[in-house]
């Protein structure tokens, strides 16, 4: 079961590794929408129909609104990648230095950062108990 935990932990590490790029390009992208200077790009799409929206008001309300949206967007992908990161550290650490802290946090930040790879290795390490204390 060592083994096993050992192997998903590498995994665990490898998929957060890709879910931080992801999201560290996702969260440039969107905050890059959000910016000031990308107000009027919104507001000629919306004159011009190229940008649809149910969002109330003028043109530049509904862009100011959107890039208030892609904003909050941008600093959720943030916190995902931050988690992401923390998940990789958490992951190497709990594959070689076993104990049921590293197994309970990386529980949690599995939990905080939706990667069940992380996970699923550290239940099976606190079931089998093959921690040291």
């Amino acid at each position: 079961m060592k083994k096993v935990a050992n192997i998903l932990f590498i995994v665990a590490a490898a998929m957060g590794i890709l879910c931080a790029l992801i999201f560290v390009a996702l969260s440039i992208t969107f905050l890059i929408l959000a910016a000031p200077q990308n107000a009027q790009l919104i507001v000629d799409g919306l004159n011009n129909g190229t940008i649809h929206t149910d969002l109330p008001g003028t043109p530049e309300e509904q862009a100011l609104a959107i890039q208030v949206i892609f904003g909050t967007i941008g600093g959720m992908f943030i916190f995902f990648f931050v988690t992401c990161a923390v998940s990789v550290f958490i992951a190497f650490k709990c594959r070689n230095c076993r104990s049921k802290g590293l197994f309970i946090a990386a529980i949690v930040v599995g939990c905080f950062s939706t990667e069940a790879f992380l996970i699923v290795p550290a239940v099976f390490g606190l079931i089998k108990g093959d921690t040291v204390e």
